[in-house]
């Protein structure tokens, strides 16, 4: 229902790796710049973020275009992210030479002894405060890593209300179900905010399936993308 295009970022005097960022626009096939979607992707396995990496993310989430982002390592997003996690996350104030616990395990170089870069804690203030619904176009992160099933909300969540069951009597009689939430699943959570969803591994069978749909009123029915 759509058609893509996209852009890699890194390389040659960009500060950055050929594959730390992404960027791919879905746009309906119709060519409807009114359905249109920004998947964008940054390489979070150092759990760091470049300047390189921040100022390409935030030049795409300037367009204004509704935005997913997707990353392996997790944000720390204070007031969301669970107290007490066991894994270090990016922008995770664990993060520096005393926290680092496992480099001699993963034959790897020691975390800084200055931990992150100040690029990485103001990127996760930009993203936050800038450029998350309600106040800019990025709808959700899509995380791994930690080989959990969680979501992150930055906002409220509420339940939808149950199915009804509605009959009419007579000769025939018949019963109809209906949603009290059009468009939405029954006893189902809702999200309004920034939500990072993390999901277990796909060698465990851990998978999300994601659709978006544009609620905004139309001239016609939402369709997804």
């Amino acid at each position: 229902r759509s058609s893509a295009a996209g852009a890699l970022g890194g390389g040659a005097g960009s500060g950055a790796r050929l594959g730390d960022f992404a960027a791919l626009e879905l746009q309906a096939r119709d060519g409807s710049l009114e359905q249109r979607l920004l998947v964008l992707t940054l390489d979070t396995s150092m759990l760091e973020v470049s300047s390189a990496q921040a100022a390409f993310i935030w030049e795409q989430l300037a367009r204004g275009v509704p935005a997913i982002l997707v990353v392996h390592v997790p944000f720390m997003l204070p007031g969301a992210t669970p107290q007490g996690n066991k894994h270090v996350l990016c922008g995770d104030p664990r993060y520096g030479f005393e926290g680092d616990t496992g480099w001699q395990v993963e034959r790897r170089e020691r975390w800084p002894r200055g931990g992150a870069p100040a690029a990485t804690q103001r990127f996760l203030e930009d993203l936050v405060r800038r450029f998350a619904v309600p106040h800019g176009p990025l709808m959700g992160v899509l995380s791994g890593h930690e080989h959990a099933h969680r979501a992150d909300v930055l906002g409220k969540t509420w339940t939808t209300p149950p199915l009804r069951v509605t009959c009419q009597g007579g000769d025939q009689p018949r019963c109809e179900r209906r949603a009290a939430s059009d468009g939405l699943n029954p006893n189902q959570p809702v999200h309004e905010g920034l939500v990072q969803y993390v999901t277990h591994a796909a060698c465990d069978g851990g998978h999300r399936l994601v659709e978006v749909r544009d609620a905004r009123p139309l001239r016609g029915p939402a369709s997804p993308l």
